[in-house]
């Protein structure tokens, strides 16, 4: 399972926040895998975030895909915690 940290607009990461967004269609320019996690950064539309660090992140899973050649599709799901306690 792999992290990948994507830089989100404000509409969307808001829409995914709120539940009303429950995909994320992206770039096909990583090898995302069903089950990979993504960190999602929140940044706003003309302002220039010189680092990703402290900007505000959602963490969920991918729990269906659908590759295609150019884009894909990802059903998102929280990420799920797991304790030994």
């Amino acid at each position: 399972m792999s992290e990948h940290i994507l830089k989100v607009l404000s509409p969307d990461w808001r829409a995914i926040e709120r539940g009303d967004q429950t995909f994320l269609v992206h770039h096909n320019d990583r090898d995302f895998q069903l089950g990979d996690i993504v960190v999602l950064k929140l940044i706003e539309a003309g302002v220039f975030a010189p680092t990703i660090a402290g900007l505000p992140e959602l963490r969920k899973r991918i729990s269906y895909i659908v590759a295609g050649a150019a884009n894909v599709f990802m059903s998102l799901e929280d990420e799920l915690v797991h304790s030994d306690e």
